[in-house]
């Protein structure tokens, strides 16, 4: 194996980086998430009001727990 391909075996200067192992993106590349602005700003999410809507899931006094763990069992 080269040692130069490594990056465990790669030595450095006293003082310096030490040299890429791999091969990096032109030197204009950046690196990082892009800041996209999104439309719906502060303004607009808390200039709305919407009522909460009840989910059509039961409720815990309408659930048999003795029925479910008696149909998990077998």
């Amino acid at each position: 194996m080269n040692h130069r391909n490594n990056i465990l075996l790669v030595k450095d200067d006293v003082g310096k980086a030490k040299p890429s192992v791999v091969r990096l993106p032109p030197s204009g590349f950046v690196y990082g998430k892009p800041d996209y602005k999104q439309e719906a700003g502060a303004g607009i999410v808390t200039g709305q009001w919407k009522g909460h809507q009840q989910s059509d899931y039961p409720t815990k006094n309408e659930l048999d727990f003795k029925k479910i763990n008696r149909a998990a069992a077998f």
